[in-house]
């Protein structure tokens, strides 16, 4: 069970009840609401004391949206008033909806976001968290990276490309990215290198520093051969022609030295028989 939520012991037999208290989910969201009572109730009194600035004015649909987020948060619907809240924050943005997104986050357990904003949150200047709401803030912020850890990377050479779980993480040499408890692949690629593949498992809390060195891979090696248009169609190498040429003539001035030679012995006078006449020679009477 997540760190937040009470645990209660009891041994009934002998009546003594040990007690072990954390920070309550229930609690974050009266904060949650408190928030932005306290904010309505000092925007209320804001007229009665000089002010140093002049504050932004509300858009007329913000107070709306931030009280229907409320109400989602109360019924438990945290989707939906991450949604709300994150219309009111793009609206109007400040410390208030800053840190209303962070405390959605961590009820959703999406603390790489909850982290994010509850810093956020912290550093704004537009209606910032008074003393008690800051020092809230930092508590449910040290809860949540207690679910998260933080992997620096030490990449060579520094134009590579960093992928961690198929999201590039952008930089230099040095880079910085917050990931949530659990295992991640980490891929490491640059042209001209061979591609390094790494699994990171985070357990929460932690800082870890990795080091990525890509080998370079030589070029590859230019052909001195002739590419395809280069190369002549071999009907137009004249060397071709000539040798056909040579072997036509060779074949006719043999044809004509065969025709040529002696006349063959002289053929024998057909037999006509006793009376001098040539027999008939067809088919029998």
């Amino acid at each position: 069970m997540l760190e937040g939520r009470a645990t209660r012991e009891a041994d009934q037999g002998s009546g003594d009840v040990t007690k072990s208290y954390i920070l309550p989910r229930m609690l974050v969201r009266l904060l949650f609401c408190g928030s932005f009572a306290l904010c309505a109730a000092v925007a209320a009194a804001a007229p009665l004391r000089a002010q140093p600035a002049v504050e932004a004015e509300e858009p007329p649909a913000y107070r709306q949206l931030v009280a229907d987020a409320l109400a989602e948060y109360e019924g438990g619907h945290f989707e939906e008033s991450r949604a709300l809240m994150a219309r009111a924050h793009a609206l109007f943005p400040n410390a208030r909806t800053l840190r209303g997104l962070g405390m959605v986050s961590f009820e959703l357990r999406e603390y790489v976001d909850s982290v994010r904003y509850l810093e956020q949150a912290l550093a704004s200047h537009e209606r910032p968290l008074d003393t008690e709401l800051q020092s809230q803030t930092a508590a449910l912020l040290e809860r949540a990276r207690r679910f998260v850890g933080q992997l620096a990377l030490q990449v060579r050479p520094a134009h590579a490309h960093v992928l961690v779980d198929g999201s590039e993480v952008l930089g230099g040499d040095r880079r910085s990215i917050v990931l949530e408890v659990g295992e991640h692949e980490l891929w490491v690629r640059a042209e001209g290198h061979s591609a390094e593949r790494r699994h990171v498992r985070i357990t929460g809390g932690e800082e870890i520093t990795l080091s990525v060195v890509l080998v370079q891979v030589a070029p590859p090696v230019e052909r001195a051969e002739a590419t395809h248009a280069e190369r002549p169609v071999w009907y137009k190498r004249p060397w071709l022609w000539v040798a056909t040429g040579a072997v036509v003539a060779a074949g006719a001035g043999l044809g004509v030295g065969l025709a040529l030679r002696a006349d063959p012995a002289p053929r024998e006078p057909p037999y006509r028989g006793l009376s001098g006449e040539q027999p008939f020679v067809g088919p029998t009477q």
